[in-house]
This record gives structure tokens, sequence and C-alpha cells, in this order.
């Protein structure tokens, strides 16, 4: 007869009879409470996670606190930092902060300051907490004017955008009075006065390139001569022939498409021969290269 494992078959049986006297409800009480642990520590990792990047994105060791322009000639940097600055105190998708080292929109950023100060380009880098913006402008320095508003035009000649209050009134202390304002243009500039009084729109062509140019040299070599140069008055735009108005004296009469060099020195000359006699001087033609015409 074949023995039997008493042993294994008491093991069997004793399963069996455990098996048997469970209570189900006990066992999924058990499984419901190992769920609620998991859902618990979930949750908990999870606020532990939201928690680190709220203080990542909050944190002032994260955000932007220096901002650099350079590039600038006539617009004063300030603008610029000031216009960057509430860009900065936005939010990016209306959550994240804009200031953040990470989370600043160039590409918004570039668009705005280009649009806002008819900037000609904007790049945008940054360093530690630093942003670097580097822009160039579209502007000259030669304004035009008419029916008493001011706007700058750029060096093509085309009409760039209206003079805000504050640029005209530091044009005007700039221009008139001597006093180099530093609050929005940081460097000099020259009014062209439309005596036509015409209406002008945004990127209307004004003067032609090579006149913009010459006028900014032009003046810029007539006060080496010890003479004051005022305003540039012209018929019409697009004309080339400008009257030149001189502080407590004559007109000068020049051609904008003319050699600067040529008319300053013949200028030159003029003063140097008449000196003593400028009181009568009422105009000094310098239009027609090296025959000048004086009244």
């Amino acid at each position: 007869m074949k023995r039997r494992n008493f042993l294994k078959s008491q093991h069997k049986n004793s399963h069996k009879k455990a098996d048997r006297f469970k209570n189900p409800y006990f066992e999924k009480k058990t499984n419901r409470g190992t769920l609620l642990k998991k859902i618990l520590v979930s949750l908990m990792s999870l606020a532990f996670t939201i928690g680190i990047i709220y203080l990542v994105l909050t944190l002032s060791i994260f955000k932007i606190k220096k901002i650099e322009v350079t590039g600038l000639i006539t617009i004063q940097p300030a603008q610029i930092e000031n216009a960057t600055w509430e860009f900065l105190s936005g939010k990016r998708a209306n959550i994240l902060p804009q200031s953040h080292i990470w989370l600043t929109n160039d590409n918004k950023l570039k668009e705005r300051l280009e649009s806002q100060f008819q900037l000609k380009n904007v790049e945008i880098t940054r360093y530690g907490r630093t942003l670097a913006i580097n822009a160039s402008e579209r502007i000259s320095r030669g304004i035009w004017v008419t029916n008493d508003k001011l706007y700058f035009i750029d060096s093509e000649g085309l009409i760039v955008r209206e003079l805000t209050l504050d640029e005209m009134l530091d044009v005007q202390e700039r221009v008139y009075s001597g006093i180099e304002s530093t609050n929005f243009i940081q460097s000099d500039v020259f009014l062209i006065f439309d005596e036509k009084r015409e209406e002008i729109n945004i990127n209307d062509q004004v003067l032609a390139p090579d006149v913009v140019n010459n006028l900014a040299d032009l003046k810029e070599k007539i006060t080496t001569l010890d003479i004051e140069p005022a305003d540039y008055l012209i018929e019409k735009r697009m004309t080339s022939w400008l009257t030149l108005e001189i502080k407590h004296g004559f007109n000068i009469y020049i051609n904008g498409a003319g050699d600067p060099e040529d008319q300053v020195r013949n200028l030159g000359v003029i003063l140097d021969e008449y000196q003593g006699q400028l009181a009568d001087v009422e105009y000094i033609d310098l239009r027609f290269d090296n025959r000048v015409y004086i009244k």
C-alpha cells in the first residue's frame, strides 16, 4: 500500500478550512485601505511638486533684477527700460510671471518695443538676472513739423511716428532753450518746418534719403563757423532746396542734395569776407555750387 503523506494532506486541508472561514467584507476593507493610502501618497507628492514649482516661480532670486539698454542714438534708454518693466509686470498666458528669468516671452517683448518706438531691430539676451536689450532706431535726428505736430523721420525720409507730448517738450527745451534735457531725447535734433502745412500720415515720404543725411551733416558743420543755426524751412515735401534760419541773424539757402562740405566751405569764405557787415545781410544763397549769392 502506498504511504500517505499525512502532514501534506493536513496542510492542504487546513488551507481549505481557513478559506471557508475568511470574511469577504474584511478583505474588501483591507483593499480599500491600501487604495486610500496610494491616493493620499499621490496627492501629497502632487502638492509637494506644486509647492516646489510655486517657489521656483515666485522667489525673487529667479526674477529679472536689471535691464540694460544699448544701441540707441536719439531715444533715451530709460524709455525702453520703463516699457520693458511694464511688460514684465504682466503674466504669460494670464498665469505665469513674465519677470521670471526662464519665462519671459522674448518674441512678444521684441514685437512690443519695435511697434511702440518704431525701432528697426531689437535683440534680447540675458545673463544671470540681467535682461540685455540692444535696439537700433529707425528714426534719424530730423523732425518734421506741420500743423503744430512733430514727427520723427527715418534715414529714408519716411514719417515714422508722432512725438509724444513729453518728447515735444524735450525737443523745445533742447532746440530753443539750449537745455540738454535727459528725459526722453538724448541727442541733438533739428526741425524741418513744412511751410505748406500739409497733412501727413505715418510712412509718408517727405524727403529723399540723401537729403536727410546731408541736412544733419550741414547743421553740424555750420556750428563750427561760430554761428547758431536754428530751424530748416521747406516749401513742400520732397524738394531739396531749404532755408536754414540763423539765430539772431540772416537766412542761408541750402541745397539738401548738394555736397555739405562744399556749401560749408563757401559759407566760411563769405563769413570771413563780410565780417563786421553781417548785420546788413538778409540771406546767403549756397544752392548753386561755387556761385554764392548774397543780399
